[in-house]
C-alpha cells in the first residue's frame, strides 16, 4: 500500500502500488487543503494524477469540508505539468489516457461541489497552469508566473486550457500565449483576469486561507448550485473543445518533432 496523504487514509484507498503519495491533504477549519509535493517542479505523472483522481473523487463525497485549497510546498513553483520524461515513454493508447485522464482531473475541480483557489507561488506551467485555471479562484504571490509552453516541444495544452484560457482572458490574449509559449508575470496575470487576487508572497497563504474560511461559511447548496450554473454556459461547446484537444495532442505527441523536441528538451536538463 503506498503512503497516503496526511490525513486519512479515505482519500487515498483506491491508490495501490508501492510508490509514495505526492502531495498531503490537511484539514483545517473544514478546509481540505491540498499540498503537492514532488520535488524539484511537480512534474504530474500518470501515478501522481491517478492519486490525485481518487483523493478529489473522496473529498467530493466529503460533506464536513467546504472549500479547498490547493498550493504547492515548493517556494519556487506550483507545478510544472505533465511529466515530459515519463510522457516520451508511453504508447499512443497510453498517452490518450493520460491526457484523458488529466481533463477528467481538471474538470473534477471545475465541477466539485467544493469551491477551490488554487495558490500560486512561483511558475504555474503547462498542466500546473491548467489545474489552476480549474480552480474557482486563483490567489498569487507576486513571484508567480502563468504560461502554457507545449508548443516549444510540438504539443498544445490538453487539459482543458485551450477551451478555460480564453475564457477567463479573452481569445485575443489566449492566443498569444499559446501561440508563443511564452510566460506572463503574476502583475501581468492579475492585469489580464488570470488571476482573482496578487498578494506579497510572504501573505499568500494566510490570505487564500481566509478566503476560503469566508467561503466555506457560506451555503454549500448555493456555491455548489453557483458553481454548477457556471459550468452549464456552453458547456456542450466547451466538450467538443476538450474532444479536439486530445485528437490533437495525442497526433502531435507521436510526431517526429515532437519526439526531437523533447530529445532536445532532456539532454538540456
Amino acid at each position: 500500500m503506498a503512503s497516503c496523504p496526511n490525513v486519512t487514509k479515505a482519500y487515498c484507498k483506491n491508490v495501490r502500488q508501492e510508490k509514495p503519495a505526492y502531495f498531503d491533504i490537511t484539514i483545517k477549519k473544514n478546509l481540505a487543503i491540498v499540498e503537492l509535493n514532488r520535488p524539484p517542479v511537480n512534474a504530474i505523472s500518470p501515478y501522481f494524477l491517478n492519486q490525485l483522481l481518487s483523493s478529489f473523487t473522496a473529498l467530493n463525497k466529503d460533506i464536513s469540508v467546504r472549500a479547498i485549497l490547493i498550493r504547492s510546498s515548493l517556494p519556487t513553483v506550483f507545478s510544472a505539468g505533465a511529466d515530459i520524461r515519463e510522457l516520451s515513454h508511453l504508447s499512443a493508447k497510453e498517452i490518450r489516457q493520460f491526457v484523458e485522464a488529466g481533463q477528467n482531473f481538471c474538470d473534477l475541480i471545475e465541477t466539485i461541489n467544493q469551491p477551490t483557489i488554487a495558490v500560486i507561488q512561483g511558475h504555474a506551467l503547462g498542466g500546473g497552469c491548467e489545474i489552476a485555471l480549474s480552480c474557482d479562484l486563483r490567489v498569487a504571490g507576486k513571484k508567480a508566473s502563468f504560461g502554457q509552453p507545449e508548443v516549444h516541444l510540438g504539443l498544445l495544452p490538453a487539459w482543458g486550457g485551450t477551451q478555460r484560457l480564453p475564457q477567463l482572458i479573452g481569445k485575443s490574449r489566449a492566443m498569444d500565449l499559446l501561440l508563443t509559449g511564452k510566460s506572463v508575470a503574476a502583475d501581468t496575470a492579475f492585469d489580464i483576469g488570470l488571476v482573482n487576487y496578487l498578494l506579497d508572497d510572504d501573505k499568500v497563504n494566510s490570505f487564500a486561507e481566509d478566503l476560503a474560511v469566508t467561503i466555506g461559511k457560506q451555503s454549500i447548496i448555493a456555491t455548489s448550485g453557483i458553481k454548477a450554473a457556471v459550468k452549464a454556459t456552453d458547456s456542450s461547446r466547451i466538450n467538443k473543445g476538450f474532444d479536439e484537444e486530445i485528437n490533437q495532442f495525442v497526433s502531435c505527441a507521436l510526431s517526429p518533432q515532437h519526439k526531437e523536441d523533447v530529445r532536445m528538451f532532456l539532454k538540456e536538463k
